[in-house]
Parts: C-alpha cells; sequence; structure tokens
C-alpha cells in the first residue's frame, strides 16, 4: 500500500450515525489508503483548520444534545446549561478531538489557542476529583459560552485565493447542525414538481417517477458524494487552489446532481451502506433501459460520459464534453479522440497506459511489465462509452441551464448561479470558450463529470485530473511521465 502522507495526521470518515444523522470520523494512520481518509487533515505544525475545528465541535455538540434530548440556541452556538459533568462522562463518542474542538470554538478566533494555553493531558472522568483540569472539565467550564470561532469569507473577486483550509465538505456551523450542509437536500429538489419537469426536459434519457422511495435514495447518496468530495479534494486538488470557486459552485449544486442522477435509475440501492471502496453506480448490465449506449446512431450530446470495463465488469472514468455555440462537440466526438490517443505509443496518460489500443506498442509493454491493476488485462477496445447526464443545445435548454435557480426572478434554472461564480467566470477566458453561457455550459459538463466521478470505486478510477482544468484547476500529476 502506497504511503502518501507520512507527515500528516487524517480523520477519516467511519460511516454515518443513524441515532443523529451525521457522519463519524476516527483518526486513520499515515499508511492508510485515499478511498478512506476525508478531507479534514491536520498540518504538519499541528495546527488544523477552521473549518475542522467547527466540524469536531458540531460532532461534539451532536452527542451533549442526543443525551439532553433538546436544543436551545441563542442564534450564536448551541447553549448546553442543563448538561452536569456526569452527563458528559456519558458521550464515550465524543473523542478528545471533539471536545478540542468545542473548547476551541468558545474560547479562540483563530486556528490555534492563543497565549500560553495548554491542552489538558488527559480526557478525563467526572469522578477524577484530583483538581487537575481535563477536557471533559473545561467543556463543561463552557458550557454556558457562545461560539466566537469565525471562518472569514472569501473574496468573490478572487478567482483563485490561496488558502491552505482544505475545502471540505460540509463547511460546518451550529446553525445547521441534523443537517448535511446549509444547501437544499436532493429530496427538496425531487419534491419541487417543477423543477422535475425541468430535469426531464432538459436532459437526454429516461427518468424516473418521483416517490419516497426515490427521494430517500437520493438522499442517501449525497451524504456519501459529500464524503467522496472531500477525499478527491484532498487527493486531486493543488492544495493552493482548494477553495477555487468551481469548487464552491460544485458544493453549492452537488445536491442537485444527486437528485438529477438518482432520477435517470443510475445510483445503486442504500448507497448509505456500500462500502467506501465500491462504485455506487448500477452495473449497466441489466439496467439497459437507464444506460445509453454512446454510439453512431446515438444523438451525441454534450455532459457527462462514463467509460465501462467489460473485461473486468467495472466503471473507471467519467469524462466531460462540450463545445461553443459555434463549434458543437459531442460524446461520440470525444470518443473518437480517445480511441485515436489510445492508438499513440508515447501516452503518458493513465487511461491509455491501462487501456491501450490493441494497435499500441504499449499493450505488450504494459502487459509485460504488470503496470495494469485490475484482475484481467483489458484493452482501449474493451471499454464501452455510455452516456452519464447529457443535454442537446437549444433555447430552452439553454436558459435552464444557465438561469439561477435561486433567484427570485423569472425563469429560474436547474442550478445556482450566485454572483461570485458569474463574476469569477466572467474573468475567465481560457480554451477557446469565450462567452458567459458557453462557460455556463462547460461549468454543468464539468458538475456532471465531477459527480459521477465521485460514484466511482477509488481503487478502479483511472482520472488524475481534478476537473475543471480550463477554469484554473492544474492536473497535479501531468509532469509525472511513467517509466515503462
Amino acid at each position: 500500500m502506497q504511503s502518501t502522507f507520512d507527515d500528516t495526521t487524517v480523520f477519516g470518515c467511519e460511516g454515518i450515525n443513524r441515532d443523529v444523522g451525521n457522519q463519524k470520523f476516527r483518526l486513520l494512520s499515515p499508511d492508510e489508503s485515499y478511498s478512506a481518509r476525508s478531507a479534514y487533515s491536520v498540518d504538519t505544525d499541528g495546527s488544523v483548520s477552521l473549518l475542522q475545528i467547527l466540524e469536531r465541535n458540531a460532532e461534539c455538540e451532536k452527542e451533549m444534545l442526543a443525551i439532553l434530548g433538546e436544543q436551545n440556541s441563542d442564534g450564536n452556538g448551541v447553549l448546553f446549561g442543563n448538561i452536569t459533568l456526569e452527563n458528559l462522562e456519558k458521550t464515550k463518542c465524543c473523542t478528545i478531538a471533539c471536545l478540542q474542538g468545542f473548547i476551541h470554538a468558545r474560547m479562540w478566533n483563530g486556528p490555534k489557542p492563543k497565549g500560553s494555553a495548554n491542552w489538558p493531558k488527559k480526557k478525563g472522568k467526572a469522578s477524577d476529583g484530583d483538581g487537575e483540569r481535563s477536557y471533559i472539565s473545561w467543556a463543561y467550564e463552557l458550557r454556558n459560552s457562545s461560539i466566537v470561532l469565525v471562518v472569514p469569507e472569501e473574496s468573490a473577486d478572487d478567482v483563485e485565493m490561496v488558502d491552505n483550509d482544505v475545502a471540505a465538505a460540509p463547511p460546518p456551523t451550529v446553525k445547521y447542525m441534523g443537517r448535511k450542509d446549509d444547501f437544499p437536500n436532493p429530496s427538496e429538489y425531487l419534491d419541487d414538481s417543477a423543477w422535475v419537469e425541468m430535469v426531464s426536459e432538459t436532459f437526454e434519457g429516461s427518468f424516473h417517477a418521483v416517490t419516497d422511495e426515490i427521494m430517500t435514495l437520493a438522499d442517501d447518496l449525497y451524504s456519501r458524494l459529500l464524503q467522496n468530495l472531500g477525499s478527491h479534494i484532498q487527493k486531486k486538488v493543488d492544495k493552493s487552489k482548494r477553495r477555487h470557486f468551481t469548487l464552491r459552485w460544485s458544493r453549492q449544486n452537488l445536491s442537485q446532481f444527486a437528485a438529477i442522477v438518482t432520477l435517470a435509475g443510475h445510483v445503486r440501492d442504500e448507497p448509505s451502506i456500500v462500502g467506501d471502496k465500491e462504485c455506487l453506480l448500477k452495473n449497466p448490465v441489466g439496467s439497459k433501459h437507464w444506460f445509453v449506449l454512446v454510439d453512431n446512431e446515438f444523438t451525441n450530446p454534450e455532459g457527462c460520459y462514463i467509460y465501462y470495463d467489460t473485461v473486468n465488469g467495472e466503471w473507471i472514468r467519467s469524462g466531460k464534453v462540450a463545445g461553443t455555440c459555434n463549434d458543437h462537440k459531442g460524446m461520440m466526438d470525444r470518443h473518437k479522440e480517445h480511441l485515436a490517443s489510445a492508438a499513440r505509443n508515447d501516452n503518458s496518460s493513465s487511461l491509455y497506459i491501462q487501456y491501450p489500443a490493441k494497435s499500441s506498442s504499449l499493450a505488450t509493454t504494459v502487459r509485460s511489465n504488470n503496470i495494469c491493476p485490475y484482475p484481467w488485462p483489458a484493452y482501449f477496445e474493451d471499454l464501452k462509452i455510455f452516456c452519464g447526464i447529457g443535454f442537446i443545445r437549444s433555447d430552452i435548454v439553454e436558459q435552464r441551464l444557465t438561469a439561477d435557480g435561486d433567484s427570485d426572478d423569472s425563469p429560474k434554472g436547474i442550478f445556482v448561479w450566485d454572483k461570485a461564480c458569474i463574476d469569477s467566470l466572467n474573468k475567465c477566458g481560457k480554451g477557446g470558450v469565450t462567452t458567459l453561457k458557453d462557460k455556463q455550459l462547460h461549468m454543468v459538463a464539468y458538475l456532471l463529470e465531477l459527480g459521477y466521478e465521485l460514484m466511482l470505486s477509488a481503487e478502479m478510477d483511472v482520472s488524475t485530473m481534478p476537473g475543471f482544468e480550463k477554469f484554473g484547476l492544474p492536473n497535479l500529476y501531468k509532469k509525472e511521465i511513467v517509466n515503462i
């Protein structure tokens, strides 16, 4: 197993606490794989991000609220005047890290303790009685204190802000305790019949009717996508870009993606109990009604395509394709480009190295050097390309995809486009995409690509790209040439 964060301590998500609804985290060793990691990292100097401190505080508060059975808020934090030392001792799931978050959020407005403050040597029990301050006794002293820690708002004009905080999901505050974030859940979109109708009339393919089961499935998927987004950012996004406007916009619209892909019939049952290393997509075999094969007879839409390894029976990559108003480019066009690239003999792309065309000299070299990580080697010709979520441009489709769904104005759209994102897009002009509408449609395609990638098995995903490359997210591995 490859060790990637030898000098970094990381908290990984163990799943969902079914009693209180939030994710639970544990301390991971440096040698544990990325697929088990979350984006809540501790810097090598021992400091943690402001977001992580607030997340730990929220976990601690949930444990306390579960004991009290009530929530009292003054608008600036949750007060626990009724809790006792004995109550705190019962919070067995409230780790030292979470107690640190509870204390820090009420003591200091910054990433590190101020002055000569030192953390206690032990968690402590109500019965200790030795006079030495413990984490539990300190938390008890602060039970009536309000939160003073604030995460600064980033500038809307700063398109590529440099910040060491991990852009983890969600950015926690106590005001939405009990929620995954402060954005609507997928079920809230699915409960809006006008929004669902827009989706079915905008994207290609067949869609489920909305039922209680579909709503639950979408909400369960959303929880997993939030977890996987943190791992994706940690693994594939440059540290200086982790608060990039494209990632903030993705967080605003990940709930809508979860609703759309669930309506499309692509999600496995009960994603909340699917293992961390397993794929969240259905197998296309037996699900042909929901997965549309991209071939010469297909309508060649823009959006997201997904590759399926027919030899090993695994989804292995998602991809994005979008053109401009003057230069149409669709999924079949992109597939032909991939096939031509896979036939080259000098590839450094992980896709073409692991799935070379049969005519490429790499087909022999890769296999003789055991580079292919899968149970049985496959060629690019063994991959099938399916439409994930695609759209055909028209005036009404463009309007639905680019209008702000959160605006009070009419008409509304499917996604949220706030002023910060629009201002940032207006400053970008890379890759021949110059109009705001074209940039927005590229953003939609990138969001769909990211969403599907978050559903892939981390072990089978061959992509090293962060997504949104056209808007400023660099490929961390582009200088990495594989020596075969």
